[in-house]
């Protein structure tokens, strides 16, 4: 009898420290998370007319949810699905001037400016090899592929300024405009994606982490009268940084 109670005595004990554990978050694997934050992309390249391109940035915010699809020690496979916005911002613009006057009696000017505003989506799948330093600070790759959407908005004026210099007689000047047009496209491209991603957890569920990627592989393009007036070259850097949860 005292064997028994002695026993029953034990197996309390064991099932109230597991119980303890699981409580901590030690007895259960949290095979879950979700990440929230901002993010900014670099690199871009925005080109309006014929006058070359600039470097642009842009910022918005990101959400990632990803499940862990294996564990062997220290090491982890995650898959991952995701998603950013950039709301609309400038992205680059141009002005023209051109003034010829070869006839001494005649002066034709001519000018403009364009300006590139697009607000950007993403769709992105990730596979994320990540690898524990410690029980809390985690590190790995990011390697996937994004599908963007573009949507841009062309903003241009153009104009042009004749004079007419007789001799004996008043000068005479004939403008042109200025004419304003303002236009619209929508691109969808598709990117690799192959980064690097670092979480920290401050508790057993919550989190903080960080995230850098390389973009490559398509460009946004309006063409106007069968011509490209405008392009957006989404190539370049992106990184995030925020909140993750992990249950």
């Amino acid at each position: 009898m005292n064997r028994l109670i002695i026993m029953a005595a034990a197996a309390a004990t064991g099932l109230g420290a597991a119980c303890a554990a699981e409580d901590n978050g030690q007895g259960t694997a949290r095979n879950w998370r979700l990440t929230v934050g901002g993010l900014a992309r670099g690199s871009m390249k925005a080109q309006v007319g014929d006058l070359g391109s600039k470097r642009c940035e842009a910022y918005g915010a990101e959400l990632d949810f990803q499940y862990r699809a294996f564990q062997a020690g220290d090491f982890s496979l995650w898959t991952g699905v995701g998603g950013t916005y950039v709301p609309k911002q400038k992205m680059g613009s141009s002005s023209f001037y051109e003034c010829d006057a070869s006839d001494p009696t005649i002066t034709v000017e001519d000018g403009g400016k364009g300006r590139l505003e697009a607000a950007m989506g993403e769709f992105r799948i990730l596979l994320v090899p990540e690898y524990a330093l410690t029980e809390r600070w985690m590190v790995g790759a990011r390697i996937g592929a994004a599908f963007d959407w573009v949507r841009g908005t062309v903003d241009s004026t153009v104009w042009s300024r004749t004079d007419i210099h007789v001799p004996g007689l008043p000068s005479t000047v004939i403008p042109v405009g200025p004419f304003r047009e303002n236009d619209h496209f929508t691109e969808f491209v598709t990117q690799a994606v192959l980064g690097l991603q670092t979480t920290y957890l401050l508790t057993d569920s919550v989190g903080l982490y960080a995230n850098v990627d390389y973009r490559c592989g398509g460009n946004a393009t309006f063409e106007k009268g069968g011509e490209r007036y405008a392009e957006l070259n989404l190539d370049g850097w992106c990184a995030g940084v925020g909140a993750v949860v992990s249950f």
